[in-house]
C-alpha cells in the first residue's frame, strides 16, 4: 500500500512580512472551476484550466508544461492548498457577518412592527375618544 505524505516547513521564525491577501479573489481570478470531458477518452473530470492559472500572478508557478508541451497544474501546490483554506475561511467569515446583520435587521423589524401597533392603538383610541365628543 503506498501513500504520500508531504512537509513543507511553516515556522513562524522563518517567515516575514505576514499579510492576508484577498484568498476569493485569487481563486476567482482563475477564471472558474469547470467540468469537462478528456478528449482521449471522454472520461469525465473536473478542474481548472492551466492558461487561466497562468494568468493569475499569485499561482502561476503550479503550473508547468510537459514533456509534449501541454501544460499541468500541480493540485498538490502547498501555495494552492493554503489559498484554498484561506478562501474557504474568507467564506466564513462573510457567512457570520451576514447572520449577525439578519438577527439585527430580524430585531429592527420586530421593533418596527412593536412601534406600529402602538401607532394603531394610539390611532384607534383617538377615535374612540372623538366619537364620544
Amino acid at each position: 500500500k503506498g501513500g504520500v505524505t508531504a512537509y513543507q516547513s511553516s515556522d513562524i521564525r522563518l517567515k516575514q512580512d505576514l499579510r492576508k491577501l484577498d484568498y476569493l479573489g485569487i481563486i476567482k481570478a482563475m477564471g472558474g472551476t469547470f467540468g469537462f470531458a478528456w478528449k482521449k477518452d471522454n472520461t469525465r473530470s473536473i478542474g481548472w484550466i492551466a492558461q487561466h492559472v497562468l494568468c493569475n500572478p499569485h499561482l502561476k508557478d503550479i503550473v508547468e508544461t510537459d514533456e509534449k508541451g501541454y501544460y499541468k497544474i500541480n493540485y498538490w501546490s502547498p501555495k494552492l492548498i493554503a489559498t484554498a483554506f484561506g478562501a474557504i475561511e474568507q467564506v466564513g467569515d462573510e457567512v457570520s457577518r451576514l447572520k449577525a446583520r439578519v438577527v439585527f435587521l430580524e430585531s429592527e423589524v420586530q421593533r418596527l412592527s412593536g412601534d406600529k401597533k402602538d401607532c394603531n392603538k394610539k390611532r384607534l383610541d383617538n377615535k374612540n375618544i372623538n366619537s364620544l365628543n
